[in-house]
């Protein structure tokens, strides 16, 4: 009758004094693994475990291995199998998973490297002074008697030489300096990043406290074996995939369903049980029940009516209990906070630098010579515009020279752009004014460029739901609309936009299949562009279509939608009666916590049936296979499906939902084995005296060969051009072997084609507009 009435009918056994000691004894260490996993289609998992250990006989308590925080706590549900439950609680647990030994280990090894990377950087420093002291003497002799140098050094010859020698020699000591402090920093990053995983974050306030859930059970056993179950809710979703395996010489087809399932509950599942159902997870129901007494009030049972609910969230999820390491909290918080200011120095305006610390100390000293040796310890090319003049005056110590290079240009108004390894700096001014330049260019360039319109149709994505996110990508010329009824994006811009578009289109419409839909232009008539004086330039409107995996379908009939709007369609699933179907998977795998996707294989199917073929040769001479089955007793679902013959892929295509018992539809791929070429000859001639009318004549021939050594049944969809201008009208001259059009101007062919053999069908139809009007391709 559940966890209330369960603790009341025990209670009401047990003194107030036994069962208060019970609850303050340290419980017990459980080994619970998990054994199995429920994971719900519409989000969400159900985690059972279950523990099983010998007991004396009487009371005890047990403490199930802890749980991440993920777990909702008001789902945890603790039954008893042997024993009476008592009662169970849950209580948070905050963990700082690191140690003092750990941090100060890490703390002098970061002190240390940070200690030698600032003495190379003065070693470099001061060898940059010597080559800067001894290019003033070797460039400007004049000035050698106001430079400190030994009595005897004359600026000769040989003067010349010996400083030239020794300019040489600092400058390859400060190459090898260099090369050791690039090491030095390889080592800080590689320590940084050993730091910040034990962070698990990347602030300055130290917070790598883990927070875990600790759910003990107090109960009464009734036989030595005990065996106690734990389920929780944890956050988790599958989806599926198909395999089509066919055999077409056999005609038989066998269906591999997939699962991909993950979970991010940091918690591996370490090969369990695992159940997928297209169920929805259960929520707790309401009930009234009566209330038993409650344990130390003498108070006589007067049943009241009640509502049955979980315990208030306060009362069964009490405030977090934290636990610090050996060392104590303060100790680690210290250490933690000095790691990281030595991997993060900050300036006071809150900007990080990484650069290595240097010593920048010179007295009206000219801002080039300053910025050149700034450049030297960087190791960057620093160009400097001729503008930018004026004396420096800085004292800077032990700084990252980023910093200083900043704090230098704030100083004097100046900014820096930096592309690659090359810095160039220049007046703040003057960098805004380049920028805003380049964007009008930018611009300028823009509106000298023509738009384009192109047409794009998501295939399972809504179109108007997209016009949120295309919006933001159109220039100031750019427009987009969507049509319901097509499910289509018309968007005008120029060419770069439309790839953007094009590109964010695909990404948000990619887990669908490709189907391709629409109906065929005027000059794909004859597969080539129908020349430029047979070309109607206004009126005639089609839409066109790309060549696709999955077989063209024929367009939709045009409907006008009126009067009030119909009660919302139940989904496939619920027409079809699919609301607790359950997968069980075939193998048993690990399921990472960390949201990884794991592809799990859950059943195989066998069907056979009689495949079809279907072409629509003006969109593409691919010919789809497809076939009808009988299903099983277990209900397909839907979903991608990758489709395979003589282990070669041939298509990807999406399958339908289909019941138990139920027919449904395969999708088989392309057949490679069928080849069909489409000839179509167009002539044009001249009618009428004064209203002068052209027609446009097309002779369409369509051949099919059949390279397999069975005859196939081949259904051939000839698309008819349409166009709503009331001067232009499209006939059906003659067909072979005879048929009719459809209002959606298709024209369908019944085909039987022999192993080995060809068939051929013809059809003549014209186009009749004034003379006024021509042809042109509208996609």
């Amino acid at each position: 009758m559940g966890l209330l009435l369960w603790f009341g009918l025990a209670a009401s056994q047990l003194s107030p004094d036994t069962f208060a000691g019970l609850s303050k004894a340290s419980p017990s260490s459980l080994e619970a693994p998990i054994e199995s996993v429920t994971v719900f289609f519409e989000g969400g998992a159900r985690v059972t475990r279950v523990a099983r250990a010998n007991v004396p006989r009487g009371l005890g308590r047990v403490a199930f291995p802890e749980l991440p925080d993920t777990v909702d706590p008001e789902s945890l549900r603790v039954s008893l199998k042997n024993g009476r439950l008592l009662r169970f609680d849950c209580e948070a647990i905050v963990r700082d998973p690191r140690t003092v030994e750990d941090l100060r280990k890490l703390a002098t090894d970061a002190i240390e490297l940070a200690d030698l990377r600032r003495s190379l950087t003065d070693e470099i420093a001061a060898l940059d002074g010597d080559v800067e002291l001894i290019d003033r003497i070797t460039l400007a002799p004049k000035q050698v008697d106001d430079l400190p140098r030994p009595p005897s050094l004359g600026v000769g010859l040989a003067g010349i030489d010996f400083f030239r020698a020794r300019r040489e020699a600092r400058l390859a000591e400060m190459r090898k300096l260099r090369e050791r402090v690039q090491q030095l920093e390889r080592d800080s990053k590689e320590l940084q990043s050993k730091f910040n995983k034990t962070r698990n974050i990347d602030s300055e306030a130290p917070q790598p406290k883990v927070k875990t859930l600790r759910v003990t059970a107090s109960y009464e056993a009734l036989e030595p074996e005990l065996e106690l179950t734990l389920e929780y809710a944890v956050p988790a979703r599958w989806d599926l995939r198909y395999q089509i395996l066919a055999d077409p010489e056999a005609n038989r087809f066998a269906l591999n369903t997939q699962v991909i399932v993950a979970q991010t509950s940091r918690e591996d599942w370490p090969r369990p049980r695992l159940l997928f159902s297209t169920a929805e997870a259960a929520r707790d129901i309401t009930l009234p029940t009566l209330s038993t007494w409650t344990l130390g009030e003498s108070a006589e049972l007067i049943p009241v009516v009640k509502s049955r609910a979980p315990p208030p969230f306060q009362e069964m999820f009490p405030a977090p209990q934290y636990l610090a390491p050996s060392g104590g909290e303060d100790a680690l918080d210290a250490l933690d906070r000095q790691i990281y200011r030595i991997f993060h120095p900050v300036s006071p305006g809150g900007k990080k630098y990484h650069g290595a610390p240097m010593s920048l100390h010179v007295d009206k000293v000219d801002i080039h010579e300053v910025i050149r040796k700034i450049g030297r310890v960087s190791g960057l090319q620093i160009a400097v515009d001729p503008s930018v003049s004026g004396n420096v005056t800085l004292h800077l110590s032990d700084m990252p020279w980023d910093r200083i290079l900043d704090t230098l240009l704030w100083a004097h108004g100046l900014d820096k752009v930096r592309v690659g390894n090359v810095v160039r700096v220049a007046s703040s001014s003057r960098l805004e004014a380049e920028e805003q330049q380049r964007l009008s260019r930018h611009e300028a360039l823009e509106k000298l460029e023509t738009t384009s319109t192109r047409l794009i149709r998501p295939e399972r994505a809504s179109a108007v739901a997209l016009l949120e996110h295309i919006r933001p990508l159109l220039s100031q010329r750019g427009r987009v609309s969507a049509d319901a009824r097509t499910n289509s994006l018309i968007i005008d811009d120029v060419q770069e936009v439309l790839i953007q578009a094009e590109r964010l289109i695909q990404v948000l419409d990619q887990d669908v299949d490709k189907a391709a839909k629409g109906s065929r232009t005027l000059d794909e008539l004859d597969g080539s562009r129908v020349p430029e004086d047979e070309l109607i330039k206004d009126e005639v409107s089609v839409v066109s279509r790309d060549r696709s995996e999955s077989p063209p379908e024929p367009p939709a009939p045009r409907l006008a939608l009126g009067g009030p709007l119909a009660p919302e369609e139940p989904t496939e699933l619920e027409r079809l009666g699919i609301f607790d179907q359950v997968l069980e998977a075939a193998v048993r795998e690990l399921v990472p916590g960390l949201g990884t996707e794991v592809s799990v294989p859950a059943l195989q199917q066998v069907f056979t049936g009689t495949i079809r073929h279907e072409v629509t040769p003006a969109l593409s001479p691919l010919a789809f296979m497809s076939a009808t089955v009988q299903n099983s007793d277990v209900p397909i679902l839907g979903g991608p499906v990758r489709i395979y013959e003589s282990g070669q892929l041939t298509g990807n295509a999406h399958l339908n939902p289909a019941g138990r018992r139920g027919r449904f539809e395969l999708p088989l791929g392309v057949d490679e084995n069928v080849k069909v070429t489409q000839d179509i000859v167009p002539s044009t001639t001249t009618e009428g005296f004064f209203s002068k009318s052209q027609v446009t004549r097309y002779a369409v021939r369509v051949s099919v060969s059949n390279q397999r050594t069975k005859p196939i049944e081949l259904r051939i969809h000839e698309v008819l051009p349409t166009s709503d201008h009331p001067d232009v009208k499209v006939e059906l001259v003659s067909s072979t072997p005879s048929a009719r059009p459809t209002p959606e101007g298709m024209v369908d062919f019944e085909v039987s084609v022999p192993g080995g053999g060809r068939r051929e069908v013809q059809l003549v139809y014209c186009v009749r507009r004034p003379a006024r009007l021509q042809l042109i391709q509208r996609n």
